[in-house]
C-alpha cells in the first residue's frame, strides 16, 4: 500500500525523513516521482553516447524470451566493450516495448567510442539481432530531450526483468561540490512506522526540526540534535 510506513536516513547530526511509497509504476502518486528520478538519474550519469539495441523478431518463441535473450547477452557486451576500448563502460538501460510489443533497449552510456560495425557484429553473434545504432550526445539539453522522449512512453516490464538498469559506476557526483569519488547516494532505512511516530521518536530523544528541501526538490523533514533529551515522565500515582 501507497505510503506505509516510514524512510529514514541517519548520519552524524542530521536524520532526513519521509514517508514511504509502493514505488508501483501502475500506481498514479508514484509513477510520475519514479520517471522523474529516472530522469535525474540519468542525467547525472553525464552520458556521451546514445545506443539502441533490437530484437530479432524470428530468434526466440516470443517476445518474453527475446527480452531474455537481450538481457542475458548485454553484459557480455559490455565485456567485449571494455576489451577494446581498453575501458569500462558505464551505462543506464531502458526498457521499451515497440509497436509490435518487441523489447528495445535504449541506453545511455559514458563510454569510449565503438564503431557500430563491431557493435552489430557482437549483438548478431549474441542475440542474432543486427540492428543497433550509435549517435553522441549533442549537450545536456539533447540527454534530456532523449530521456524524456522514452520516460514519458512507459518503460514497459517484460514478465519478472527489470524495465530498467544501470552500472554501478554509472551515477557521478554533482560537478559543483569536490566530493570526487567518495560521493554515493544516500542509504534510506525502512521502517513500519508512520513518519509522525519516527518524527515524535527523535523529539523525545533530544532532536530538533529543521525545514529542508532536497536536490530534485522533494520536500524532507530534517532533525538535528541540539538539546539534551527530555527527562522521562514521573510514574503515574
Amino acid at each position: 500500500m501507497c505510503g506505509v510506513g516510514s524512510l529514514v536516513y541517519d548520519s552524524e547530526g542530521v536524520a532526513e525523513i519521509k514517508p514511504s511509497a509502493c514505488r508501483a509504476w501502475s500506481c498514479e502518486t508514484c509513477a510520475p516521482v519514479r520517471q522523474a528520478v529516472c530522469a535525474i538519474r540519468a542525467r547525472q550519469g553525464r552520458p556521451n553516447k546514445f545506443f539502441t539495441l533490437t530484437s530479432n523478431p524470428k530468434v526466440g518463441a516470443s517476445p518474453l524470451e527475446r527480452r531474455k535473450i537481450m538481457g542475458e547477452a548485454f553484459p557480455e557486451l559490455m565485456k567485449r566493450w571494455e576489451k577494446k576500448t581498453g575501458k569500462k563502460p558505464e551505462y543506464n538501460v531502458f526498457v521499451e516495448e515497440t509497436k509490435n510489443g518487441e523489447p528495445h533497449f535504449h541506453v545511455l552510456m559514458r563510454a569510449e567510442y565503438v564503431h557500430w560495425v563491431w557493435l552489430s557484429k557482437w549483438w548478431r553473434e549474441l542475440t542474432g539481432a543486427k540492428v543497433v545504432d550509435i549517435r553522441a550526445v549533442k549537450g545536456a539539453r539533447g540527454a534530456a530531450r532523449y530521456i524524456s522522449k522514452y520516460l514519458g512512453k512507459g518503460l514497459h516490464k517484460f514478465g519478472t526483468y527489470k524495465r530498467y538498469w544501470r552500472s554501478r559506476g554509472w551515477l557521478l557526483p554533482p560537478e559543483d561540490d569536490g566530493q570526487g569519488e567518495s560521493w554515493a547516494p544516500k542509504p534510506y532505512r525502512w521502517t513500519r512506522d508512520s513518519i509522525d511516530h519516527v518524527v515524535l521518536s527523535y523529539r523525545v530523544a533530544g532532536w530538533w526540526r529543521v525545514p529542508g528541501v532536497s536536490r530534485d526538490g522533494t520536500i524532507h523533514l530534517l532533525w538535528r540534535l541540539s538539546r539534551p533529551p527530555l527527562p522521562p515522565r514521573p510514574p503515574r500515582k
